[in-house]
């Protein structure tokens, strides 16, 4: 850390009136090493400033993370350490300046929305953007956003066809390039079609606890969003174990409409692993139509295990007494 910028931190500490936290997300990556010696040192500067560690079994890369919603991966230093800082400031409530307050159209937004923002701590334009969107996380579940360092995480960002910053991604499918309005993002996040909504957007909804939610959101629009299906096949099992719920609760508002996802979730049996496989026998028994019968009839008759001769077996007498 230069000089000027620790001197930077200093000024910010001093404006402080209330304790603050952040949380270290450490990884397997040789990287958490970098944010953690920046964490070490912003809290020997910031005598307010609490660190907590938690250590992640995640894909994700290591993290520093602002509110439960709103990840930095990286370092901050140079023309991203004031912006960071003032996002700390934010997530307290410790705004000053000029900070945004959230937009209000965040009250019109239905679905979850998963932001990935790329920056450079080299990047001139890069703070605007997040100054522009971290306000989206204040006060809300709906909005995640994640925070990029393009040069230090240089092979997610080759993965995400990054060519330059600042980048927004938004669910996976939508991209914006340099500094754009916060009212087309807002736009988008409106109007998204929830065929497009990624498993992650969807998975940080049921995270929180709110797959009541997400059954709620798909009765509404009249659809299972594929995104759900992708959940309900991951081979990590809370992430099956919540999307159940949300798919269970949807067929106690609408069996109907939960029976749209049996077909789909069929077309994966031959893909998945026999503890996944299970899981769909399970549901197909739980949401299933008569017209399933016949599959699950095959499974009885020419299961891998005895286990998932049974749970088809017991799945299939669902389907018939009810």
């Amino acid at each position: 850390m230069l000089p000027e910028e620790e001197e930077i931190i200093r000024g910010w500490a001093t404006g402080l009136d209330r304790s603050v936290s952040l949380e270290l997300l450490h990884t397997g990556d040789p990287k958490s090493a970098q944010l953690e010696a920046f964490c070490d040192r912003l809290a020997a500067l910031a005598p307010r400033l609490e660190v907590r560690r938690k250590k992640m079994d995640t894909d994700d890369p290591p993290a520093i993370g602002v509110l439960p919603n709103l990840r930095y991966h990286g370092v901050p230093e140079a023309n991203e350490l004031t912006p960071f800082l003032e996002m700390v400031s934010m997530a307290a409530g410790n705004v000053a300046g000029d900070t945004p307050s959230p937009p209000s159209g965040l009250a019109e937004m239905e679905l979850p929305a998963r932001l990935l923002l790329y920056v450079a701590p080299g990047c001139t334009h890069c703070p605007a953007m997040v100054r522009r969107m971290a306000p989206l996380t204040v006060g809300t579940e709906k909005v995640r956003l994640a925070i990029m360092d393009a040069s230090l995480f240089q092979e997610t960002a080759e993965a995400d066809r990054i060519r330059s910053v600042p980048t927004l991604i938004l669910d996976g499918n939508y991209r914006f390039n340099g500094v754009v309005p916060l009212e087309d993002v807002m736009q988008m996040l409106i109007s998204r079609d929830p065929a497009d909504l990624s498993p992650s957007a969807l998975l940080g909804l049921i995270e929180e606890g709110n797959a009541g939610k997400v059954a709620e959101l798909m009765v509404t629009h009249r659809m299972v969003f594929p995104a759900l299906i992708d959940l309900l096949t991951d081979e990590k099992w809370p992430r099956r174990l919540g999307a159940m719920v949300a798919l269970e609760s949807a067929a106690e508002i609408d069996l109907a409409l939960a029976q749209t996802a049996a077909p789909l979730l069929v077309d994966r049996l031959d893909t998945v692993s026999d503890a996944v496989r299970g899981d769909i026998v399970y549901l197909l028994g739980e949401i299933g139509s008569p017209e399933i019968a016949p599959i699950l009839e095959a499974i009885v008759n020419s299961a891998s295990s005895a286990e998932l001769a049974e749970t088809a077996a017991e799945a299939l007498e669902r389907i018939r007494t009810r």
